[in-house]
């Protein structure tokens, strides 16, 4: 259940951060194949987003203020 919790939680971040004025952009910043439809439900977790999260965790970084780095923590760690 905390996994689900972390997850969704996570989820609901990355659409907060890829809205304006309470909306989803157009364009989310991973392109999201399903981003579209996904971002009108925080509930529930897209196989999509879990995906993206799992391949960053073999990407090369070049520190800790680095982009891909930040997102990573900010919706990918729970």
């Amino acid at each position: 259940m905390d996994d689900f919790i972390g997850w969704t939680l996570k989820w609901r971040q990355y659409i907060k951060d890829n809205s304006e004025n309470g909306k989803p952009k157009e364009n989310d910043a991973w392109g999201l194949e399903d981003w579209q439809t996904a971002s009108r439900d925080n509930n529930r977790v897209p196989s999509s987003f879990a995906d993206k999260c799992n391949s960053f965790q073999k990407h090369k970084v070049k520190g800790e203020q680095d982009p891909t780095f930040k997102n990573y923590i900010n919706w990918c760690t729970k």
